[in-house]
């Protein structure tokens, strides 16, 4: 019988206030399919699962822990479960976040400065889950790069359950002891109560706003609380045969390997998917002192596995900002270099965990007095948040909005020389240059460079369906066209306006992120779109009421689900039927419809680039079949339905090899996909020869 497995079960007979070895393992195996998962290995898509398991080993162990107390001594000291946590968690914690702010001031371009310290200081407070949630949920902000700071929600997610849990407990304790009923069903109906609601909520909140639900505390309390149940039980109830436990514990562990095997993001989660792998790792945690070295012990137990459990913590905390600073400073990362990185995380994790990690909890937990116990804890958490602020106020703020944009006449009326498309417009040919004297908007900025329907309530959120009209140009003409799409005809919003104005026509926006207007249900955060089409179909009787001459429509590019979720490749034609579908109402009321050809997609970051870049600009100029579609759905349309036109306005923005990120002194690109609203307004031009004579027509 191996060492470990002896060990394991003698230490672990009475709910086991000593080492588990088996859940050191169960560590190991929750840190490595989160980092394989963070590499970018294709064979485990569903490595996510790996947080579930660590917030089921945190509520049983923490739980454990507090019951423990609570049956000893009939109440607890608040105070010092406190500062046990700022003894584990803090010491590790701001020597990772005092890190990674530095590496990003040092490594990272200035672009991404201000959202990581803002992110570093949700981190150093616990609530940073919180602003992810509100991010996945910000069209604005969907196309943002990953924060080094991303992982930290999980542990937001755990101290903010710790901030009532400890009392709820005591405050049930306090109740057996005064009316006379058991404990351990008062303890176990409390966490019921817990949980059950939050699951519910997990499964509805997922299902209407997946991107949220990930991130909020109330969808994952649940996990918490499987942990505390099975800690509220343990030893207390289970006695099945070491054979039965045995067969459990590996059907546990198998739970998980399936889970991060064949999960993707596809799947609604946390929702009831994450089932199966808080299961898994609950009937492991449960059986373990049954089962004995016949159980997951038997792989779990052993030295490697109980040293990387040992060392999950710190790795969890450095892994992931090399990763995403690792991958801009290569300029993106392959599967080798991913695995390479997470390897190298593991340097990093053990000199915290040697020299960081283990002394300063000793020291203080065996400081004098508690005062200055809970001062150390404030001071890390300060000197991280402080480091934090400096760095998201190390860079010029942006001007405000009414001042972002371009605007072609100086302040003294002296007409301006020709800049961004405007320069292209009288067939002037795209030069790619490595520097110019100045460029609108900066690098810096152009995150905020948006057009007005972004900020005034114009473009819907995903959740909403109405139909929503915002008018530019000529208000007073009677002439009207309606541009309909999502956040890449919202876009295109100031050329529009420009050339309306000019041929006094008023322009009707009907805008909504990520949604097209097509006939059928697209795909978004894994799951058919219900409220795209719901809108869809409330602003074509908006159009047909109003019957503008024309509809003009653009859009990004999607999936649909069809049998699961078809790739961009396969989802073209589909989508190309489906635009023909959803211009036909219109075409039979004679109104003219017109789809404009999706601009050119870098897919990275382009103000990181320029950024990066300021001598050598060319560097961000991106080959032109790489970024151009030449056969979108859009263009598949128009080909297959005569009633439908198209614009293209490449030639605004590439040469026939290369589409440049700055063209003649304007950033063409806010992010990875969407254009600056100062180079959209210089397109007016081109989008007037394209569009007046189809008007005219």
């Amino acid at each position: 019988m191996p060492k470990t497995a002896v060990r394991n079960r003698e230490q672990s007979k009475s709910g086991s206030k000593h080492l588990r070895l088996d859940i050191q393992g169960l560590r190991a195996i929750a840190v490595g399919v989160v980092l394989l998962y963070h590499a970018g290995v294709s064979w485990l898509p569903g490595g996510f699962v790996g947080v579930d398991v660590f917030f089921v080993i945190s509520g049983f162990l923490i739980t454990g822990g507090i019951v423990r107390e609570l049956r000893r001594d009939g109440s607890m000291s608040i105070k010092n479960f406190y500062i046990r946590r700022i003894a584990r968690i803090l010491p590790a914690a701001t020597v990772a976040i005092l890190a990674t702010l530095g590496l990003t001031y040092w490594l990272m371009p200035a672009t991404r400065w201000v959202q990581t310290g803002l992110d570093g200081i949700g981190s150093s407070l616990y609530y940073v889950n919180w602003l992810f949630a509100a991010s996945s949920v910000d069209y604005l902000a969907r196309d943002q790069e990953p924060s080094p700071f991303q992982h930290f929600w999980s542990l937001a997610v755990e101290e903010q359950f710790y901030i009532f849990w400890p009392a709820l407990l005591a405050f049930v304790t306090w109740l057996a002891l005064k009316w006379g009923f058991r404990l351990q069903k008062g303890l176990l109906i409390t966490v019921a109560l817990v949980a059950v609601p939050s699951l519910a909520w997990s499964v509805y909140y997922t299902a209407t706003n997946p991107g949220g639900a990930y991130f909020t505390t109330a969808t994952r309390i649940w996990e918490l609380a499987i942990g505390a149940a099975f800690a509220i039980a343990a030893g207390r109830g289970f006695k099945a045969p070491k054979a039965v436990s045995a067969v459990i514990g590996w059907l546990g562990l198998a739970a998980i390997i399936y889970a991060a095997a064949t999960y993707t993001t596809a799947l609604p989660f946390p929702s009831y998917t994450a089932l199966l792998p808080v299961l898994g790792a609950a009937l492991i945690i449960w059986s373990g002192p049954t089962a004995g070295n016949a159980g997951p012990i038997l792989a779990l137990g052993t030295w490697p596995m109980v040293k990387i459990g040992e060392l999950s913590y710190s790795l969890y905390l450095w892994h992931w900002p090399l990763v995403v600073i690792g991958g801009v400073v290569l300029g993106g990362l392959t599967e080798t270099t991913g695995l390479v990185i997470v390897a190298m995380s593991i340097v990093p994790a053990w000199l915290s965990l040697k020299y960081v990690e283990k002394p300063l909890q000793t020291k203080i937990l065996e400081a004098q007095t508690d005062g200055s116990k809970i001062a150390s804890g404030l001071m890390m958490t300060l000197a991280a948040a402080a480091a934090a602020m400096i760095l998201a106020v190390s860079v010029t703020p942006p001007p405000p909005p009414s001042a972002v944009t371009f605007t072609p006449q100086q302040v003294t009326g002296v007409k301006a020389k020709p800049v961004g498309a405007e320069a292209l417009a009288d067939g002037a040919p795209l030069e790619i240059k490595d520097t110019f004297s100045s460029i609108t908007p900066t690098a810096v900025n152009a995150k905020d460079d948006v057009p007005v329907v972004n900020r005034n309530g114009c473009m819907l959120n995903a959740e909403s369906t109405e139909a929503k009209v915002c008018s530019f140009g000529d208000l007073g003409s009677s002439r009207v066209i309606a541009l309909v799409g999502d956040s890449h005809a919202a876009m295109l919003v100031p050329a529009f306006e420009d050339w309306a104005a000019k041929e006094k026509i008023r322009v009707d926006t009907y805008t909504k992120g990520a949604c097209p207007f097509v006939a059928g249900e697209v795909e978004y955060d894994g799951q058919p779109y219900a409220a795209c089409s719901q809108w869809v179909d409330n602003v074509t009787q908006q159009i047909l009421a109003t019957s503008p001459e024309a509809v003009v429509s653009a859009m990004s590019r999607y999936r649909i689900i069809e049998g699961g979720t078809l790739s961009f490749e396969a989802s073209k034609q589909p989508l190309a039927q489906m635009i023909s579908e959803a211009m036909k109402p219109l075409q039979k009321v004679g109104i003219k419809t017109i789809m404009l050809r999706d601009t050119p997609r870098p897919e990275v970051a382009v103000p990181d680039c320029v950024a990066k870049n300021e001598k050598s600009l060319t560097a961000c100029a991106l080959p032109a079949d790489q970024v151009l579609w030449k056969d979108g759905p859009e263009v598949r349309a128009a080909d297959n339905d005569p009633k439908i036109d198209l614009i293209d306005l490449s030639k605004a923005f590439c040469t026939a090899e290369k589409c440049p990120a700055i063209i003649e002194g304007i950033l063409v690109y806010r992010d990875n996909n969407h254009l600056t609203a100062t180079y959209a307004r210089t397109l007016h031009k081109h989008l007037g020869e394209a569009l007046t004579p189809l008007l005219a027509g």
